[in-house]
């Protein structure tokens, strides 16, 4: 299964309208990028959120800390080593030091 791309609609038309606007060769047929404009603007839209990331590690009470939150995951040593994402801010998490 192919990894999904997402795309800003809001800039990719703003970059269309810049190739109108800046036709001065002719290089592009207008109609065909006002058709694509239209198009765009008809897309629906994906409910993504960008990617976080961040580290476990060990704060100074020396309980776990998530490095994107700052949150304290207190919970056993032992069950972190499954630990893919933080149950506070849902980030995906690394190793501090594991060079993952």
């Amino acid at each position: 299964m192919s990894e999904k791309e997402y795309i800003e609609r809001g800039a990719f038309i703003e970059k269309l309208k810049e190739k109108i606007t800046t036709n001065y060769l002719n290089l592009y047929d207008e109609d065909t990028l006002e058709s694509t404009i239209r198009l765009a603007k008809k897309q629906p839209a994906a409910d993504v959120e960008p990617v976080v990331r961040g580290e476990l590690r060990i704060n100074e009470q020396g309980f776990l800390e998530c490095s994107a939150c700052g949150g304290t995951l207190r919970m056993p040593l032992v069950s972190t080593s499954e630990m893919k994402r933080c149950y506070i801010c849902g980030a995906y998490l690394e190793r501090s030091g594991s060079g993952e």
